[in-house]
């Protein structure tokens, strides 16, 4: 309701001449505990014009929540997650928030403190203190109705919320990336692949394979294949690939075996990727291979 941030001043902050981003707070959060804080909890609540708390368990009174109800926005996206898995029952909505929590939290070595703010201009901005503090001195605040929409979509165990206050945010993008390639499943080459040596029992390809950067397209080296460790990196490389090609255990090891997926839709190549520590995976990848001149013998699952 805009009048909140208007003529209607129930939930601006105490001190203030003019509505602040305070008002979000005080209309969409309750505390326990006693003003400064530490609060034992901070949990999303709705109320009405008024001040009035809203029965949670009423949704005949989300018309009359002074914000939007945070359920809306959830349940808005659980039916596009139920739409998702009834094509796919593994397939998920993934969520992944950058915010105002310490550093540590998302790993569980830290957890949310909920406390005014000791300086006054900061407490009638935000109506709470930081969550977190750079190293700058910039804050982060402690989302309360966000972190409720992210944690409605965590997967498993794992805490999907992570410090905005970090030096990096290299941990919060590769874990987002990690589950975006798991919902992805196999990489396969959706073409059938030429066989470049076929005095050979397995596939022998020759791929271009290339990742985006900055708009530049930069050769991703492949993997120095070790028969005991199966796939390393080259020599200064932080990314390689290597093929998946053996359908039929054809070879000694399982490491070059071509996924169910791959094999059942009838390609004959996949590729798989290995990371040093820290690199995240590309959002785009680009493979150039040669093709097969016989495709319906080289696939002929395709046919």
């Amino acid at each position: 309701d805009t009048e909140i941030f208007v003529s209607n001043q129930t939930f601006w902050e105490p001190g203030s001449t003019g509505a602040t981003s305070a008002v979000c707070w005080n209309a969409g959060v309750l505390c326990e505990g006693a003003a400064p804080g530490p609060y034992t909890d901070c949990r999303v609540a709705d109320f009405d014009t008024s001040g009035q708390l809203l029965d949670p368990g009423d949704p005949s009174t989300d018309e009359d929540a002074a914000l939007i109800p945070v359920k809306r926005f959830i349940d808005t996206l659980q039916g596009i997650e139920n739409t998702k898995k009834s094509i796919n029952q593994d397939h998920e909505v993934l969520v992944s928030v950058i915010g105002g929590v310490p550093p540590g939290y998302a790993s569980g070595d830290a957890e949310i403190l909920y406390l005014d703010s000791s300086n006054l201009d900061e407490q009638i901005l935000f109506g709470i203190g930081p969550g977190c503090t750079t190293a700058d001195g910039g804050v982060g605040l402690p989302p309360v109705r966000l972190r409720e929409f992210a944690e409605s979509f965590a997967v498993g165990a794992d805490r999907n919320l992570h410090s905005i206050c970090g030096s990096d945010y290299t941990a919060a993008l590769t874990s987002l990336a990690d589950r975006i390639r798991d919902q992805l499943g196999a990489s396969c080459l959706p073409v059938c692949a030429g066989d470049t040596d076929p005095q050979t029992p397995v596939l022998d390809p020759y791929c271009l394979v290339e990742q985006e950067v900055g708009g530049d397209l930069i050769a991703i080296p492949e993997c120095v294949a070790d028969p005991n460790s199966g796939y390393s990196l080259p020599d200064a490389a932080e990314l390689c690939f290597y093929y998946l090609r053996d359908s039929d255990n054809l070879t000694p090891t399982p490491d070059d075996d071509l996924s169910p997926k791959c094999a059942d839709e009838g390609w004959n190549l996949e590729f798989g990727f290995v990371r040093a520590g820290g690199t995240p995976m590309p959002s785009q990848v680009r493979a150039s291979c040669e093709l097969s001149e016989l495709p319906s013998v080289d696939c002929p699952d395709l046919y």
